[in-house]
């Protein structure tokens, strides 16, 4: 009886702590697969797709990730963002927070733009990301 219990009790606890995990959660190899530029793709819902390029574009938004925390953003100057569109690149930095999410830090126009950034999908030539707003 006292076995049947522990197995009973066992179980229960495999099966509580199996049920409680994130189905959608991906883990992301931060050692290269992110590393290199990627240019703005398209939009899917509320994530931003971008695809692999081999240098920042002229006329689209793109990030280029360096292995030693340095980031390239290729963005629109100023804040307005009515047609024709001027862009520039500005230096940053991005770190890794947990998991799939980074913070990425750029000299906006009103100063330090800090963005946390949930990475969905990441494969050697899309990542999608999700910014998240606190």
């Amino acid at each position: 009886m006292l076995t049947r219990l522990r197995t009973f009790i066992l179980f229960t606890l495999i099966i509580s702590l199996t049920a409680c995990k994130d189905e959608n959660e991906t883990f992301i190899n931060f050692n290269t697969a992110l590393f290199g530029t990627w240019q703005f793709a398209s939009y899917q819902e509320d994530a931003v797709i971008y695809e692999r390029a081999e240098a920042l574009p002229e006329e689209k938004g793109a990030f280029t990730f360096k292995q030693n925390g340095e980031l390239f953003q290729r963005s629109i100057a100023g804040w307005c963002a009515t047609p024709p569109l001027v862009y520039e690149t500005v230096k940053g930095s991005w770190s890794k927070i947990n998991g799939n999410t980074i913070l990425i830090k750029t000299p906006g126009w009103d100063g330090t733009l800090e963005m946390t950034v949930e990475i969905v999908e990441l494969t050697p030539d899309r990542l999608m990301i999700k910014y998240q707003y606190n």
